[in-house]
């Protein structure tokens, strides 16, 4: 088992599209809309988050 000593989360969710710290569910599915680097920007994350 490897030990590690720090984590991460990231939250991308609906609120991300509306600017709030949270929602009620009654956002509308067409403000849903992420940008079309979405995959290549995920991908820079997680290289990020590997090399801290």
């Amino acid at each position: 088992m490897i030990e590690r000593k720090y984590g991460m989360f990231l939250h991308y969710g609906m609120n991300t599209y509306l600017n709030a710290e949270w929602s009620d569910g009654t956002a509308a599915p067409s403000v849903y809309d992420p940008p079309a680097d979405i995959e290549t920007k995920a991908a820079q994350w997680v290289k990020n988050a590997k090399k801290a």
